[in-house]
């Protein structure tokens, strides 16, 4: 690397907004444009977006527009950041779902993972509140820099209130080999989030980049999270053992015995023997083509119960990361969802990937303080998702309470006060009186007892079981409805487009059906609606989780990109009593989240086998 650019990438900010972009830009230490520059942040959820590889910060399916802003700037928050790390805004610069701003984000994150992959020292530095920069983020965030880069110092600056004095006061709150946080008083408020009003404070900034410049060039290379002098380990460390796939197996007991036990599990299972019923298509090739994604060639009938098995485990770890929440494991190996730790991007410190598998470091985890209390928990890496939440997360969690018949809280991933509403109701709606907040920046938090349900796929479920959650929320609407609308689930989203929707929308509402934005009603008004479902038409999508609610004998039929054959909403219409039909739809392009072409002929044609069937 010449000169100059060993020079332009120096200095790198990490947010937590405007300023420390400004701030180095005003310095002549930083001229290309990087991901954090001029979004709102926070350090943790710096932490995850290298910890995810950036995967989740732009993906269509998260954005969120916001709208009732008057300014001309675009304003998107996201569905997982937004709620995790209170912040509303996120995007206010750039809008990540044009074309052209796509365009400046993945440069950004393509210049980022650059940085951070040269031998070149970086300093990367931070400027947060005090409330956002606390000790454990800023821990993780040091640790999760020097596990993925070559050479990082961390410099922080943490925000506190206004002083008196006519000049800033900084004093050093703590200070190592490779970071370096610092607190900072300024004189002023800044100015639209760029700049402190008094030039002062913004030439005392200047001074502390300044002088760990010097620092940040005499970091070893590779030093990461220990001194140049520690001689590198080979294999895993000491006091760490190996999570094993299978754990010590759990003593069983009788269902009726499950509420007064500890470390056991029970089962709850139906009587009723499962009846698969083949999807109604169009064509042979559509009937094919289901056969051989779904059921290996073998044409679908009667099959034995299933059962869930509910368990109830003491001392016990749950992990915290994106991808990876609810992740349950203990001293004997992974209790739950352990085949997912691989979605998480980039491992905290005290969890290490070896040759034979994983390695968590107890001699850390141990010192970790207890949660004391039992809690309900729950792992899928999608609950954003309106139908992830309703079917896969609130229908175990209420067999747990109700059918399980145990008194615990609920352990939700985000923070409350900043989820949709529609979450927010649907707590009450399923019946569940407590949840609980983690409220802690740690990747990994330590409980007293953890109950969960081993099997959370709608197909494995016994189906009784999903039709006592139907009729319990139901209840509080007069009860399960009658066959009454027709309904098409308009998608507003930028995932799976219908190129020729406005014909669809056509030729549906000449046959009677409405025209329905999901998301537009919330929780209740979607529910009160699609109770009295008798056909509901649309684009595979997350609003066919409302189909637990709509009335047994009813019609579903999805479109269905032709790119793969995704089963959901079939298992869940032959756990509900529904008559569920697909129609293949061409995509543009080779992805599953690509635009797609409705055939109005065979879309017509299905419609009326569905009808007669």
């Amino acid at each position: 690397m010449d000169d100059s650019k060993r020079n332009q990438h120096l200095v790198v900010s990490l947010g937590a907004h405007g300023y420390t972009a400004w701030l180095l830009e005003s310095m002549g230490l930083q001229q290309e444009e990087l991901p954090f520059d001029w979004i709102w942040s926070d350090p943790g959820m710096v932490s995850d977006c290298i910890e995810d590889d950036f995967h989740s910060l732009l993906s269509n399916e998260l954005l969120r527009p916001l709208p009732g802003h008057q300014d001309d700037a675009p304003h998107l928050g996201h569905a997982v950041y937004s709620p995790r790390w209170d912040r509303v805004t996120i995007f206010n610069r750039c809008n990540p779902l044009s074309v052209e701003g796509r365009r400046s984000y993945d440069a950004a994150i393509d210049r980022f993972r650059s940085l951070l992959d040269i031998e070149e020292r970086i300093l990367f530095v931070l400027v947060a509140t005090e409330a956002r920069a606390t000790r454990a983020s800023i821990e993780r965030l040091s640790n999760v820099l020097n596990r993925r880069a070559k050479r990082a110092c961390l410099l922080v600056i943490r925000l506190l209130p206004l002083t008196s004095s006519a000049t800033p006061e900084v004093s050093t709150s703590s200070a190592s080999d490779i970071l370096f946080v610092y607190d900072f008083s300024p004189t002023s408020s800044m100015r639209a989030g760029l700049s402190f009003a008094n030039s002062t404070d913004n030439d005392e900034m200047k001074k502390l980049v300044l002088a760990h410049l010097s620092i940040a060039a005499n970091v070893a290379p590779g030093q990461g999270a220990v001194t140049a002098s520690t001689p590198k380990r080979i294999g895993p460390p000491a006091g760490s053992r190996r999570l094993r796939a299978s754990p010590v197996p759990t003593p069983h007991v009788a269902l009726a015995d499950f509420p007064e036990a500890r470390n056991a599990r029970s089962y709850f299972a139906s009587d009723v023997p499962r009846q698969l019923r083949m999807p109604v298509t169009v064509s042979p090739d559509d009937e094919k083509f289901f056969l051989e994604k779904n059921t290996g060639g073998v044409r679908v009938g009667l099959v034995p119960p299933p059962r869930s098995q509910f368990l109830r485990r003491s001392d016990v770890y749950v992990i915290l990361l994106p991808g990876a929440t609810g992740i349950l494991f203990d001293h004997s190996g992974f209790l739950s969802a352990g085949n997912f730790i691989s979605q998480i991007r980039s491992l905290p410190f005290w969890l290490e990937k070896h040759d034979d598998g994983f390695y968590a470091d107890f001699s850390y985890l141990d010192t970790l303080p207890v949660q004391r209390g039992t809690y309900a928990i729950y792992f899928d890496g999608n609950i954003h998702n309106y139908k992830h939440w309703w079917v896969d997360m609130l229908v175990p969690l209420h067999a747990i309470l109700v059918r399980g018949g145990i008194s615990c809280k609920v352990l939700v991933p985000t923070r409350l006060n900043a989820m949709p509403q529609w979450q927010k109701d649907s707590f009450a709606l399923a019946g569940i009186r407590e949840v609980f907040e983690p409220r802690t920046e740690a990747s990994v938090l330590r409980l007293e007892e953890a109950v969960f349900v081993e099997n959370v796929a709608v197909a494995g479920n016994p189906y009784d079981g999903i039709a006592d959650f139907r009729n319990y929320v139901l209840a509080r609407f007069g009860g399960v409805g009658a066959l009454k609308h027709r309904i098409f689930i308009k998608r507003v989203g930028a995932a799976r487009p219908i190129i020729n929707e406005e014909e669809v929308e056509h030729a549906l509402r000449a046959r009677g059906f409405e025209i329905v934005v999901a998301e537009d009603l919330g929780a209740a008004g979607q529910i009160a609606l699609f109770r009295n479902a008798a056909f509901v038409i649309g684009n595979h999508g997350a609003a066919f989780g409302n189909m637990l609610f709509v009335p047994p004998g009813a019609r579903i039929l999805e479109f269905m990109p032709s790119f793969e054959m995704r089963p959901h909403y079939w298992a869940l219409a032959n756990g509900l009593g529904h008559k569920y039909g697909f129609l293949r739809c061409q995509t543009k392009g080779q992805g599953f989240f690509n635009p797609l072409v409705v055939d109005m002929p065979k879309m017509l044609e299905l419609i009326d086998r569905m009808e007669r069937s």
